[in-house]
């Protein structure tokens, strides 16, 4: 049978103390509150002892942030080839996941059949060409969520 993991409640029983005041502890967000250095440690060595591992849920709830990037390719089969037979294809995702990786980030993938059914789900929506974009600017529709790029890190 799996041994069952630790969470913050079972990490706030152990040391004593609130879940919150763990919380804080480990995402290094003290707020107004003064935790003692001694009482620090104590929380990230009983942490590393009964193996607590973050509930990554829990974190992208209290971000908002999701950290995965939907991305769109092309069907499976196209023209009765393999996508995924095209190895730049998969260099390219290989280098997009490795890149993201570093970062904490998912990549998804989303065969393009299924665009609009997978594009209302997102919490930003796949621009059009930028052709079809300036002929809606002309028409007057600017009701367009854009999907906010990362900053770069250089």
């Amino acid at each position: 049978m799996e041994k069952k993991r630790s969470n913050i409640r079972d990490l706030a029983k152990a040391a004593g103390l609130s879940a919150g005041t763990v919380s804080r502890i480990l995402n290094n967000r003290p707020g107004d509150m003064k935790i003692p250095e001694t009482t620090r440690a104590r929380v990230v060595e009983l942490a590393r002892k009964m193996e607590y591992v973050p509930n990554i849920h829990a974190q992208r709830l209290f971000s908002k942030r999701s950290g995965v990037i939907g991305l769109i390719i092309p069907s499976a089969e196209r023209n009765g080839s393999p996508v995924f037979g095209c190895t730049h294809l998969s260099h390219v995702l290989a280098g997009m996941e490795r890149e993201l990786d570093a970062t904490f980030r998912r990549l998804e993938l989303h065969p393009a059949g299924r665009r609009r059914r997978d594009a209302a789900r997102a919490p930003g929506r796949p621009l059009p060409p930028p052709a079809r974009q300036q002929r809606r600017r002309r028409r007057g529709n600017r009701r367009q969520r854009r999907i906010p790029a990362a900053p770069d890190s250089a």
